[in-house]
């Protein structure tokens, strides 16, 4: 079973899940990131009004903005998070005080908590991994993609996961330097993977491109590893040894080389 992260003051589990017992429960609700971003506020199909987004955790959020509305209100709210389609929450508003306003959230959907949930998982790898080189893994798949970020981590390799090619683009302008490594799904129709591998070689060509799918999808991918445009073809789901021999591989590749 994973180990919890208590480093800084933050109780999140390594692998994005948090363990559902009592207040233990509860308080891993409770843990908030500063997002960036807004919220619409309805209530009875009217809207009540645009807020500010000031953090958010798997429990609720906080807002800034007026008019505020009044404690035990039950509202739709229509999160717009970064870099990620709107999201639609019911929630209770549980505090207004001059500065701001806090929302919990009622039965949330699985996809509203998975979203949610890497928000707040990759915010805080963000805040704790300075320098380090990261790999990137683009999978729209929420438990495969938790998985390989997990095992990533374990090998001592720094990970982050997003589920949107969009998301991935956004991280790659931001943190372009610190990515050295980039796991692209190849499997899934809602994924671009060759514009994402032609985007990766054309814009980041110092990061090194795998390329992953299942057995299928890799065997017909063959030529993309024979040419380069790709460093390395990923049999998902995998060990944690053949992940462990693939990045013995390529980390002895110089980047924006390829693999003869």
């Amino acid at each position: 079973m994973a180990q919890a992260n208590r480093g800084r003051g933050f109780d999140v589990m390594e692998d994005g899940h948090t363990e559902r017992s009592g207040a233990a429960w509860e308080r891993r609700r409770s843990f908030r990131v500063p997002v960036p971003g807004q919220a619409s506020v309805w209530s009875k199909g009217q809207l009540r009004g645009r807020y500010d987004l000031l953090d958010v955790s798997i429990g609720g959020c906080s807002l800034r903005g007026n008019p505020p509305p009044k404690v035990g209100d039950e509202v739709d709210v229509m999160l717009h998070l970064p870099h990620r389609n709107a999201l639609a929450v019911h929630a209770t508003v549980r505090r207004v005080d001059s500065s701001s306003v806090g929302l919990r959230f009622e039965h949330a959907t699985p996809r509203a908590e998975d979203c949610i949930q890497d928000v707040v998982v990759e915010a805080v790898a963000r805040a704790h991994l300075g320098n380090t080189h990261v790999a990137l893994v683009i999978e729209p798949r929420h438990a495969l993609r938790q998985s390989l970020v997990r095992t990533l981590r374990e090998l001592g390799q720094q990970a982050i996961g997003v589920a949107t090619a969009l998301d991935a683009v956004q991280l790659l302008v931001e943190e372009g330097e610190r990515i050295d490594t980039a796991f692209i799904e190849a499997e899934s129709t809602s994924l671009p993977s060759d514009e994402l591998v032609e985007f990766l070689a054309h814009n980041h060509p110092r990061v090194r491109r795998v390329l992953m799918g299942d057995s299928e999808h890799i065997q017909a991918s063959w030529l993309a590893e024979a040419t380069g445009e790709v460093h390395a073809l990923l049999e998902t789901p995998c060990s944690r040894d053949a992940l462990h021999r693939l990045l013995s591989r390529i980390e002895s590749v110089p980047m924006d080389a390829t693999l003869s």
